[in-house]
Formats: structure tokens, C-alpha cells, sequence
């Protein structure tokens, strides 16, 4: 291997590294938040059912303003329960396959709640037909590892349209909560259930809040976010240092090497903003984990003293079932693809080709209609078939010529290279379309740059009567190796006209459009 080639290969190597050990960081976190508030919401479950809590709630609701706003607030959120919804989530975040009928109730979904959340998490199901290295493909590897790590919480999650719900429902909990906090032992009596196993399963449910605040007060994701920045750009200007200072190579090389670096400088950014982001919902629900903690403390103690559960301690165990949930699928919605808090973050415009690629070109593994909107909002069109035929070869033009010169034409204009993966047939489709105006093009070329350390990864060709697009079959019985997201591979297309050769590359094997980096020469 050429002395350039394997320090581009040594260099990406690293960088992959630091990228896995930033994610696993992530994953562990999350999964540590997560497991304490699932056990914090279980036990709390089985506290209120042996405590008998609602009918406490509904007894007292005509006196008690507490009471009765614990109860509405409840009712709101049961209100959105929708257990298929919770079988697609528990699939996702498991790693497997969603099936057919599960499919189908993402696509109804995606396709009847414009506004909803998770919108591009069932997007995504229904475009890779359920398939879980699909899905993994679509919605990215930061979403996919937060997701994966919050798995426990999916009972609880709810990532519809969440708005109207957290506009009220944040004050009113954080009422009942520091009302409950602020109580003593009171004189009304409401006895329920078995004191000691009562007893235990709210002492239960406290220490669960308190290690869920813990590992988000004590976590490391912020120092290792804060290493990973540093190491991250560091690769990235290695191997922007390796393709601009690689004379000897050839120009084909490193210009191949330049688009995949561009790619993979936004993969990074798109990836860092992710995890920043749903560090900051984490340390922003932390005052919320910890007034939970003294509510319930609180109740704990007037239990104790009065071997009964009252009304004014029950709203409080109540807004601390709701209070968890919600806090839940804050985390859960930050961990969805594309979800971002705030309408002016433009630069995930990249994810929105992706998105829009996928809508518009795959359908033959879609199960059901899918209308619905890319990130950046509007209606996606009706999905094709996964090889799309778009400008067909067309015959060479005739040269006319004088005694002078001949007459040349305007150079194709190509726009950018689009591949969208299928998972049923373990492979990349690509095409490469011409704008209308330039001279008619008369051959396309494909090639392919194998991963590097796996030479055998070549199954690639263009498509037979459709000499536009190119296929790239990368299943591990087609001598590819899986080590990463996708296949470090670079596809080239050279279109010929009369007398034009222009050329670009992808970089890659993931569903999206190419950045353009068209390249013209006079032949």
C-alpha cells in the first residue's frame, strides 16, 4: 500500500475510535439515568396501587385543589398512551426488526401527526421496512446509541406533540411537588394497604430518583464530550494535513479524499451537537430529579409517623409518577433524530437531503403510503422504487464543423451523486443525473475505491439499461468487513459528452445526497 493510502487509513482508524468511545460514554450514561428512572417509576407504580393513591385523589378532589390537579394532570398523561407505539419503540431501541403490522401503525402515525417528535424515528421504520440495520442507517449512530441506552423508559415515554401538555404540566407538577415538600404530619385519615410494604416501596422509589440525579450530577459525559471536541478536530486536521500534502498521489486520490473529509468534518459536527444537546435537557431536569426527591422524602416521613396516606401527601406521589414521565420523554425526544430544540439551527440542511432522499427514492421495501415532512419541514413526495431511472445514455451528438474550428457545446452540469441504501438486498444504489442544457452525454463510467484494509469489498457496477446509476452490494458474503456505520469506500462516475468528461465521487454506503465537487475537463 502506498505510503499516503496507509497513513489516510491510520488516520481514519483513530478517528473512528475516538468517535466509538464518545458514543459508548453516551450509551453508558444514559443507560445508568435510565434504568433509575424506570425502577423509580415501577416502584412508585406499586406504591400507588397499594396505597390505593387515585381513589385517595378521587375521593378528596372536591376539597383538595392538589388533589384534583395531580389527578388532571395524570388523565393528560395516560391520555396519550398508545402501546403499539410503545412495541415500535421497544423494537428500535432493542435492535430489532420492527414487524409488518407494527410497520403499518408507524406509517399511520407518521403520516396523520405532522407536528409529532419522533416523526423522523417512524419515518425511518417505515422506510427500511422495519428493518433494524436499516433503521440504524437513517437515523444515525448518536441517535441510535441514545435511544438503545434509554430502552427502559420506553413504557413511560411520550413523543407525540408534546406541547400544549408541557405547557401547563410543568407548573402544575412543580406545585403539587413543593406544596408536598413543605407538608407535616396532617390529622386526615386515609388508610390503605399494607403499611411495611407501602413503606418500602416509597423508600424504594427515592433512592432510584436520587441515583437518577446522581449520574447526571456525577456523570463524565461533560469531560469527555470536552476531550472528544479536542481529539475529534485533531484527527480531522491529520487528515486534512494527509490529502493536501500528498503530492506524489495521484489527483483522483485526493480528491476523493478531500469529499470524504468534508463528509465526514459534518458527520462529526452533526454527531457532537446530538450529545451536547441531550446533555443539556440532562442537567436541565436535574432540579426537577431533586425536588422529586424531597417531595417523596416528605411523604416518606408523614407515612411513617401516621402509618397512613392522606390526600395532600398522595397528590404529592402522584406528581412524582407524572413529573418522571415527562422528564422521560424529554430525554427520549432529545434522543430522536433530528430533534433539536430550537427553529434556528440550519445547519442539520444535510439531514434533510438525507431524509428527502429516502422519502423520494425507496418504497420497493416500504410497507404502507408514507406522506409526511424531512426535518426542515414540508410535504415529502410519494416514494419510488429504490433504482429510479432518471436521465438514460443518450446517443453521441453530431460535431458540426466548418473550415474554422468546430462548435463545442456547454459542459454537462451534474448534479450531486445520490445513494440510498436498501437493507433487504444488503447494498447502495447510486445515481448521478444530468441538468438539461448542456451538451448530450454520450457514456457514464463507474469505479470504486475499496474501503481501505478490505480490497474485496468490490461488488460494484453499473446497472444494466440504466448506465446512470451504480450499485455497490456490501454484505459480509460479499467479502466486506463491518466495522463501522458504513463502508469507507469512495464510488467515482466519469460522464462523457462530445467533448466534455466531467466526474465526481460519494463518499460512502449511507442513504443521502452527495455534496457536489463536479470536476470538467475539455477531452
Amino acid at each position: 500500500m502506498p505510503g499516503h493510502e496507509e497513513a489516510w487509513a491510520d488516520a481514519l482508524s483513530t478517528e473512528h475510535l475516538h468517535q466509538r468511545e464518545l458514543l459508548a460514554t453516551l450509551r453508558d450514561e444514559l443507560g445508568t439515568f435510565a434504568r433509575e428512572c424506570a425502577s423509580a417509576l415501577t416502584t412508585l407504580d406499586t406504591f400507588a396501587g397499594l396505597a390505593g393513591v387515585n381513589e385517595i385523589l378521587s375521593t378528596a378532589q372536591a376539597g383538595a385543589a392538589h388533589a384534583k390537579l395531580a389527578l388532571d394532570v395524570g388523565r393528560r398523561l395516560r391520555g396519550g398512551e398508545d402501546p403499539q407505539l410503545v412495541d415500535v419503540y421497544s423494537k428500535v431501541a432493542g435492535g430489532e426488526d420492527v414487524p409488518p403490522a407494527l410497520v403499518r401503525h408507524a406509517s399511520e402515525l407518521a403520516a396523520a401527526g405532522p407536528r409529532r417528535t419522533d416523526r423522523q424515528l417512524l419515518e425511518a421504520v417505515v422506510t427500511a421496512s422495519g428493518a433494524s440495520a436499516g433503521i440504524e442507517q437513517l437515523v444515525g449512530p448518536a441517535p441510535w446509541a441514545a435511544l438503545a441506552a434509554l430502552k427502559p423508559l420506553v413504557k413511560w415515554v411520550r413523543a407525540d406533540d408534546r406541547k400544549e401538555l408541557l405547557h401547563s404540566a410543568g407548573n402544575d407538577l412543580a406545585q403539587v411537588l413543593t406544596a408536598t415538600a413543605s407538608l407535616g404530619a396532617g390529622a386526615e385519615t386515609s388508610a390503605a394497604g399494607d403499611a411495611a410494604a407501602i413503606g418500602q416501596s416509597l423508600r424504594d422509589s427515592i433512592e432510584h430518583v436520587e441515583n437518577a440525579a446522581k449520574a447526571v450530577r456525577e456523570g463524565k459525559l461533560e469531560e469527555v464530550l470536552r476531550e472528544a471536541r479536542q481529539k475529534l478536530q485533531q484527527d480531522l486536521d491529520a487528515l486534512r494535513g494527509i490529502h493536501e500534502g500528498a503530492d506524489d498521489a495521484p489527483e483522483e486520490w485526493r480528491e476523493a479524499r478531500r469529499v470524504e473529509h468534508v463528509e465526514l468534518t459534518e458527520e462529526v459536527r452533526v454527531k457532537l451537537e446530538k450529545i451536547e444537546r441531550i446533555r443539556g435537557v440532562l442537567l436541565r431536569i436535574l432540579p426537577n430529579l431533586q425536588a422529586i426527591t424531597r417531595a417523596l422524602s416528605v411523604v416518606q416521613k408523614v407515612h411513617a409517623l401516621e402509618g397512613r396516606l392522606e390526600p395532600a401527601p398522595a397528590a404529592g406521589v402522584a406528581a412524582a409518577q407524572a413529573a418522571l414521565a415527562l422528564h422521560a420523554g424529554d430525554v427520549w425526544a432529545e434522543g430522536l433524530p433530528g430533534a433539536a430544540p430550537e427553529p434556528h439551527v440550519r445547519r442539520l440542511s444535510k439531514r434533510t437531503k438525507w431524509i428527502t432522499a429516502v422519502l423520494a427514492a425507496v418504497a420497493a421495501v416500504v410497507i404502507g403510503a408514507v406522506v409526511g415532512v424531512a426535518l426542515s419541514g414540508g410535504s415529502s413526495p410519494k416514494p419510488k422504487p429504490v433504482v429510479t431511472e432518471t436521465n438514460a445514455a443518450a446517443p453521441a451528438a453530431p460535431v458540426t464543423t466548418t473550415a474554422a474550428a468546430p462548435t463545442v457545446a456547454a459542459r454537462p452540469s451534474l448534479l450531486p451523486v445520490n445513494a440510498v441504501f436498501d437493507p433487504n438486498q444488503r447494498a447502495t444504489f447510486y445515481t448521478v443525473s444530468v441538468e438539461q442544457g448542456g451538451e448530450p452525454v454520450s457514456s457514464y463510467r463507474w469505479s470504486l475505491t475499496t474501503p481501505p484494509g478490505n480490497p474485496t469489498c468490490n461488488k460494484f457496477g453499473p446497472i444494466p439499461g440504466k448506465p446512470n446509476e451504480a450499485v455497490w452490494h456490501h454484505a459480509d458474503t460479499d467479502g466486506c468487513t463491518h466495522n463501522g456505520i458504513q463502508h469507507d469506500g469512495t464510488v467515482h462516475v466519469t460522464v462523457l459528452s462530445a467533448h466534455w468528461s466531467c466526474s465526481e465521487s460519494f463518499f460512502g454506503t449511507l442513504t443521502k445526497t452527495g455534496t457536489k465537487n463536479e470536476r470538467c475537463t475539455r477531452r
